[in-house]
């Protein structure tokens, strides 16, 4: 019994002695804080002036694309509309209204055998009825061809695309990027 009671008390002691350390930690971590409670919070800043807006800048590119359909078997010499051909330029020609640049000629023959063909194709676009140096030429058994340049226009300007070639038997569309 004497065993029992020493072992009760032993543990009495253990549990006392962690209580007075929790006690001394949390006395010696509040009431000798060296730095005091913390304080209200202080006024807001004063506000400063917003600039002035900036200026507004200059609208971007506008890009859009202009078609062109042979609407039939290619004609040498004649200048491609949409849906037609006509030899006489001025029939199927687009005249520009605003300035820009004109770029990126592709050509896709359709018909016959996927636009393959024997012989010579060029398409060329026409500033004022004087060729440029936006021009395609198709390489034989080719059904696309294409030419990155690009030319510059002026409200006025008379833009057009012209076909020279012994390939009559095929035909086909064309599309230009249209930037202002």
């Amino acid at each position: 019994m004497w065993k029992e009671l020493s072992l009760i008390l032993l543990w009495l002691i253990v549990i006392a002695i962690i209580v007075v350390g929790v006690i001394l930690y949390i006395h010696r971590n509040t009431e000798f804080d060296k730095t005091g409670p913390t304080g209200p919070q202080g006024l807001p800043g004063i506000a400063s002036n917003t600039g002035a807006t900036g200026p507004t800048g200059l609208p971007g590119a506008n890009k859009s694309y202009i078609t062109f359909n042979s609407g039939g078997f290619y004609v040498d010499q004649a200048f491609q509309f949409y849906g037609f051909q006509q030899t006489n330029g001025n029939l199927a020609s687009i005249v520009m209204s605003e300035s820009g640049t004109l770029s990126n000629l592709y050509v896709d023959n359709v018909f016959p055998n996927n636009g393959a063909h024997q012989g010579t194709m060029t398409f060329t676009v026409t500033k004022n009825f004087i060729d440029t140096a936006l021009s395609v030429t198709m390489p034989v058994n080719a059904s696309t061809a294409s030419n990155t340049s690009s030319i510059t226009f002026v409200p006025g300007d008379v833009i057009a695309i012209i076909y020279r070639g012994t390939v009559t038997n095929n035909l086909g569309r064309m599309t230009l990027t249209v930037t202002t």
